[in-house]
């Protein structure tokens, strides 16, 4: 049977509700797409259903066509739903099968599954964000295919830019090096945008071990390519010499990451170069060093910071809280701490003005290093009464040095969650929420436990992201613990932390998800349950229509949509629903002739 109306259908009443309901009549792609679905509506009942919709929606009233067109609509994209494609429109191309030294870059899935999302990630178009996001929450296996990662270097070039951000920030997250030569294959060193995150990709993937690739495109490359290239040569120890040269021949912003990259090196021709770069405009120096964790780089701020501070506090103070914005006497630079270490920072960390900034630069230079004297800092630190206003900041620091460096852990954790007034807290929530913000940093990326930190380089115009291993630290000991002493932090914590392949950790959360879910049913949990591979829980969508009153019509569809269940299981969620807003006296925001649509379709074998 062939199923191309109703698509076609489809696409035409989208445009329709783009332009307007009062141009229907004039619309004569919406009546041919109208007489070819009466084609379809003898083959089943609910195509007949659409195309009596139809009739109506044609022949209504100016005022009835806009409810007219919704109706029609809705029922149209739930039946798609619950349809898969069997057929394109087009005979199957044979395809470049890649093969790399790494792995082999095939995945056996049919053309007719990736046709949708291939088509989404190469061409432009409305939707095309959301259709690909969507394919990755539900389908991430589709991602695996030759095709679809070719497809996902092309979507790096993305008209729309927030899905090209998107595909590069999944490509570098997931670590898949056999990407590798399908972005190196055709790159353009001339190219815009799409060539520069290419260079990204590729650095984050390959490091110092695709330095021939920087280096051969290097003399060709043009602006924010040539940016980015430059910016790369920072992995490479052996290219000091070079970039000690290219710091004298770049101009402007190939310049500003030439030097950048340069800070990255190390060796007495690199120091002697920043302190010659430092006797003009000290604080400015600083800029390019941030993410730099060598000794050097760590002295070297404590001894222009500590000078700063003798010279005018009071000024170096506002810059310090200032962030990256600007104050009438100088640059905030609090973010150039990143990643420093050892007993000159740690003695500048103790004298300075305390603030949040400073100690999320502290927390995040001790992931970076896991420096002893940082930790001793932050316990001093936690210990001065003048300073408890950010006692929660500094105490992540005291929580990640435990994590990373006690081989029992969960037993500190444990008395800590037991004890709030440990620290100077006034409640456990607060200690809660200061713990969770410490552990968001570690994620299960790669097929390991990591911690990540990642910071926008103003000079190379990117985001920079550095990975830690800390595979041993999370035990199941640690996660038992967080369970025992349960919060919705938490919760997001340990769905951060699920290996999907890890059977005893699915096990363990599975239902500990599921009744964690009924106590607090919002879209959050679903995809902690969609992620532990979690049952139909009964009641769960009328529980989040209960528990949010402001809920409307297209929220709700989407908890539908996105909650475990087979269709027959929804059908039956949206009777109680129905049942429960029957016996509601107060008026809701939620259409019941949309859950009865909801159920006859989705009812259906």
């Amino acid at each position: 049977m062939d199923i191309t109306p109703i698509y076609e259908l489809q696409s035409r009443l989208r445009s329709a509700a783009i332009a307007g309901s009062n141009l229907l009549s004039e619309d004569f792609r919406l009546q041919r797409a109208a007489k070819d679905m009466q084609s379809l509506a003898k083959a089943s009942p609910v195509f007949q259903k659409i195309s009596g919709l139809m009739e109506r929606l044609m022949a209504a009233k100016e005022e009835e066509r806009a409810g007219a067109l919704l109706e029609t609509l809705t029922l149209v994209d739930a039946v798609l739903c619950t349809m898969a494609a069997v057929e394109v429109p087009k005979d199957a191309e044979p395809e470049k099968i890649k093969h790399t030294e790494q792995s082999s870059v095939i995945a056996n899935a049919p053309y007719s599954s990736l046709s949708t999302l291939i088509e989404a990630l190469t061409t432009s178009g409305s939707g095309h964000y959301n259709q690909v996001w969507e394919a990755k929450m539900t389908h991430p296996e589709l991602f695996q295919d030759y095709r679809v990662k070719h497809a996902m270097v092309q979507a790096l070039g993305a008209s729309y830019g927030e899905l090209a951000e998107m595909v590069m920030e999944w490509m570098i997250e997931e670590q898949d090096i056999s990407l590798l030569p399908i972005l190196k294959e055709d790159f353009d060193p001339k190219g815009n945008k799409a060539m520069v995150r290419r260079v990204w990709v590729i650095e984050a993937l390959g490091g110092e071990k695709e330095n021939a690739f920087y280096m051969e495109n290097l003399p060709e490359s043009e602006k924010d390519v040539r940016k980015a290239l430059l910016f790369a040569l920072r992995h490479h120890r052996e290219n000091t010499s070079l970039l000690l040269d290219l710091v004298k021949t770049e101009r402007g912003a190939a310049k500003k990451a030439a030097i950048r990259a340069l800070a990255f090196q190390e060796g007495q021709e690199v120091e002697e170069f920043f302190q010659n770069l430092a006797k003009k405009k000290p604080l400015d120096a600083l800029e390019y060093l941030e993410g730099v964790t060598s000794q050097w780089a760590s002295d070297f701020t404590a001894d222009v910071l500590m000078k700063a501070m003798e010279e005018d506090r009071e000024a170096l103070d506002k810059g310090l809280k200032a962030g990256s914005s600007q104050t009438s006497n100088v640059r905030g630079f609090s973010h150039c701490l990143l990643g420093k270490s050892g007993e000159r920072i740690a003695e500048f960390y103790r004298q300075v003005t305390s603030s949040k900034e400073m100690a999320r630069s502290m927390l995040e230079s001790y992931i970076c290093t896991k420096d002893r004297y940082l930790r001793d800092a932050a316990m001093d630190i936690l210990k001065q009464e003048e300073k408890r206003d950010h006692i929660d900041c500094y105490y992540g620091v005291v929580v990640m040095s435990k994590l990373l460096e006690e081989e029992d852990v969960h037993n500190w954790l444990a008395k800590e969650l037991s004890e709030k007034e440990s620290f100077g807290f006034q409640s456990i929530s607060v200690k809660k929420r200061v713990m969770a913000d410490a552990f968001s940093y570690i994620k299960f990326t790669g097929g390991k436990y990591q911690l990540e930190i990642s910071y926008f380089d103003n000079d190379a115009n990117q985001w920079v992201e550095q990975w830690f291993d800390c595979q041993e630290q999370i035990t199941e000991k640690v996660v038992d613990t967080l369970m025992e002493y349960p919060c919705e932090q938490f919760d997001k914590i340990l769905y951060q932390w699920l290996d999907e392949n890890n059977a005893s950790m699915c096990e363990k959360l599975k239902p500990w998800f599921m009744q964690r879910a009924i106590q607090h049913p919002n879209r959050d949990y679903l995809k902690y349950l969609d992620k532990c591979k979690a049952d139909y829980i009964p009641g769960l969508a009328r529980d989040y229509v209960k528990k949010n009153p402001q809920v409307r019509t297209w929220e709700l569809q989407m908890f539908l949509g996105e909650m475990p269940g087979t269709y027959q299981q929804k059908a039956e969620e949206a009777k109680l629903i129905l049942e429960y807003l029957e016996n509601e006296k107060e008026k809701r925001d939620i259409s019941q002739q949309y859950l009865n649509n909801w159920i006859e379709t989705w009812s259906q074998p």
